[in-house]
């Protein structure tokens, strides 16, 4: 177990966001210091990002999940692989985003290539190689007493890898992933939190299967943004949308779509999905079916996330330099540059979970280093 007993550090950056523009944030500031990023006219209300740092605990480990749950309060880690020496992590962390204290939780999982989602009282852990060669079964982490119990059963999904989950009011949907034997599948499948029960929607077809995909729930809809149906990246991969109310899919606008391609990411927005690829930083308008560029940057290794109506974009490295964190307007396209209060905030391939009121960004990568800290963002209006 790695541990440090680095001291918590608070930075406040107050932003006026309904009018943000391009702006940059002194890095030398001390703690606790406030800068006014933008002003506006439009608005009498201060929005204050508070950026806490989150000390060293867990070991740092590449491609495991962190995933918040909708109160904002616990923020769950799970598998991966350590990256000292590349074996499964079997341990597992829950996060305190409120006093930013990691505790260990009574659970060992091992997982790779899984999906998290937060729902109802707990987290579901679906699929991924369990480091015997199999996929892993479902299981259910309840969020009290932290144990872990097998939720497979009548139309659980399938042995699969690289599949996809978003929360769906208490409930957890997941969809496609690759099978042991390299066959991606269409299938979108909703988890009860309450009964543990799984209940199938319809197969999206040839044109939704494929893995590796970024998915929203959004308005009624499922959002079925980028994945790979080879192992090379067709450009027969639409972006689509599963109605979750009619169980009728549907090809979505391919106008300016961003590229089909693997591990994008995605956040609901007021009026659709922001996606972020290393290229740009994407929106669709759900409305007027109807893509957008609101940032072109082609940024390695970033992340993004939601806080309230605004998209975060954090970290990554653009032209081996690291890129500041950027809070995006949807709406008018509009940018806040929030340069980097403390170095650590700049870096590649962090793991980033948000509810919109609350972004929590650890681990990554700087110069070559994978780390075992992070942030935890807040936006919160000043009295």
């Amino acid at each position: 177990m790695h541990s440090s007993a680095r001291a918590l550090s608070l930075f406040t950056i107050s932003v006026q966001c309904a009018a943000c523009a391009f702006a940059a944030v002194d890095p030398t500031h001390d703690a606790a210091a406030t800068v006014t990023v933008a002003r506006t006219d439009e608005s009498a209300a201060v929005i204050r990002v508070v950026v806490r740092a989150v000390p060293a605990r867990p070991r740092a480990r590449i491609d495991a999940t962190l995933t918040l749950r909708s109160d904002g309060v616990r923020a769950l880690l799970v598998g991966g692989r350590y990256a000292d020496d590349r074996q499964l992590a079997t341990d597992v962390w829950w996060l305190d985003a409120t006093s930013a204290v990691w505790r260990r939780a009574p659970v060992r999982l091992a997982r790779e290539r899984h999906a998290t989602v937060a729902a109802g009282s707990g987290w579901l852990v679906v699929g991924g190689d369990d480091g015997n060669g199999r996929a892993g079964t479902p299981v259910w982490i309840d969020a009290g007493v932290l144990n872990a119990v097998s939720v497979a059963g009548d139309h659980a999904p399938s042995a699969r890898y690289g599949l996809a989950g978003a929360r769906n009011g208490s409930n957890a949907i997941v969809f496609g992933g690759r099978t042991p034997d390299d066959t991606v599948v269409d299938d979108t499948l909703q988890f009860d939190a309450a009964t543990h029960r799984w209940s199938p929607f319809a197969g999206g077809g040839v044109l939704a299967a494929r893995s590796d995909a970024a998915v929203v729930v959004m308005d009624g809809g499922l959002f079925v943004v980028g994945g790979v149906r080879d192992d090379a990246m067709p450009d027969g991969v639409p972006p689509m949308r599963l109605d979750l109310r009619g169980n009728d899919w549907r090809v979505l606008s391919r106008d300016d779509a961003p590229a089909p391609i693997a591990g994008a990411y995605a956040v609901p927005t007021s009026a659709g999905v922001a996606v972020l690829t290393p290229d740009a930083l994407e929106h669709y308008d759900l409305a007027r079916d109807r893509w957008r560029t609101l940032v072109s940057m082609r940024t390695r290794g970033a992340q993004t996330g939601r806080l309230r109506d605004r998209v975060v974009v954090f970290g990554g490295v653009r032209d081996d330099a690291r890129s500041p964190m950027l809070l995006v307007d949807p709406d008018s396209g509009r940018v806040a540059v929030l340069a980097a209060v403390e170095l650590s905030l700049a870096r590649e391939g962090a793991l980033v979970a948000s509810d919109g009121t609350r972004v929590v960004a650890w681990g990554g990568r700087v110069a070559g280093r994978w780390r075992d800290d992070g942030v935890v963002v807040t936006w919160r209006v000043a009295p």
